[in-house]
């Protein structure tokens, strides 16, 4: 089962997770598309969660720059 929900809904807002059955299953890894690389990779793992991304922020970027040479 996939849920979808923002790293803010997961980390700020307690109460949502308190008393939804998205607590009750656990977290066992969060997967992120694409890391920003703004923090927040950090602070989920602060929080003692596993993070993986599939891509980050600047490989997307070389990636791009890369396209037209």
């Amino acid at each position: 089962m996939i849920i979808k929900l923002t790293l803010d809904t997961m980390l700020m807002d307690k109460r949502f997770a308190a008393n939804s059955a998205f607590y009750l299953l656990g977290i066992v890894k969060v997967t992120a598309l694409i890391d920003r690389q703004e923090g927040g990779r950090e602070a989920v793992e602060a929080e003692g969660y596993k993070v993986e991304s599939i891509i980050t922020r600047d490989e997307v970027m070389n990636r791009y720059l890369k396209r037209d040479t």
